[in-house]
């Protein structure tokens, strides 16, 4: 694998549409390659920006009567000199919607859980690896803000690593889990200002299931190739709450 291997594969990869071993070859050499990993990271987190920001995108009322009523227009019998302006006025409408959304999608505020997702799938490395106690002293003297170890080592999940990094803008420490071969990671970052606890849920970006729960004062999102049922019992505690 290299860079220009990399380039057309880029799209396939971000899609989650690679065999195994092709994304484990794109993974290993984003670890090494700071330039390549710089266009991952970008591009994914672009996607998930883009992605939350349609979800939640509504047009006003007063473009969608105005869209209701081209149709309605169209509908009904008229001669059909009359049908080119009509046509017209149609896609007048359609192009005003798609110009509302496109206006509508400019990022409006940091979103850490877009972040969270793009830092998974960069795959750029922890800036420390190793066990539990490796990574407590790293973070004793980079972590942005006081944290705690999201998970405790045991039934086939251990921390191999962490990173002090920024999700959107949002001081964060993703932490990265290994769960019998299935690499997963947590970011812990603090709530926004004025929000005194986050809701927990769990919902899928890019491929990944993504479970953002509260935690003493933090937020911790996961993010990882696994499924549900999983994710549930490894945070039970979560969705009891």
């Amino acid at each position: 694998m290299d860079c220009d291997v990399l380039s057309r594969y880029l799209d396939l990869y971000l899609d989650g549409e690679l065999a195994i071993e092709e994304r484990s070859e794109v993974e290993a050499h984003v670890r090494t390659c700071g330039a390549c990993r710089a266009v991952v990271t970008a591009e994914a987190r672009f996607r998930a920006v883009l992605r939350q920001q349609l979800l939640s995108v509504r047009a006003p009322g007063s473009l969608r009567e105005q869209v209701r009523e081209r149709l309605a227009a169209r509908r009904r019998p008229v001669a059909m000199a009359w049908m080119p302006p009509l046509a017209y006025a149609a896609a007048v409408a359609a192009v005003a919607v798609l110009g509302y959304v496109v206006i509508a999608t400019y990022p409006k505020a940091p979103d850490p859980v877009a972040g969270a997702v793009a830092a998974h799938v960069a795959a750029s490395g922890p800036e420390v690896s190793g066990d539990r106690d490796q990574v407590e002293s790293f973070l004793r003297t980079h972590a942005p803000f006081s944290y705690r170890l999201p998970l405790q080592d045991g039934e086939g999940i251990r921390l191999v690593g962490a990173r002090v990094t920024r999700l959107n803008g949002v001081p964060a420490v993703v932490y990265q889990y290994d769960a019998a071969g299935r690499r997963f990671s947590v970011a812990q970052y603090q709530p926004p200002e004025g929000v005194d606890e986050v809701p927990p849920h769990m919902d899928h970006q890019d491929g990944y299931t993504v479970a953002t729960y509260p935690d003493r004062g933090l937020v911790q999102t996961l993010v990882g190739d696994l499924p549900d049922g999983e994710v549930s019992r490894i945070v039970p505690a979560v969705w009891t709450r």
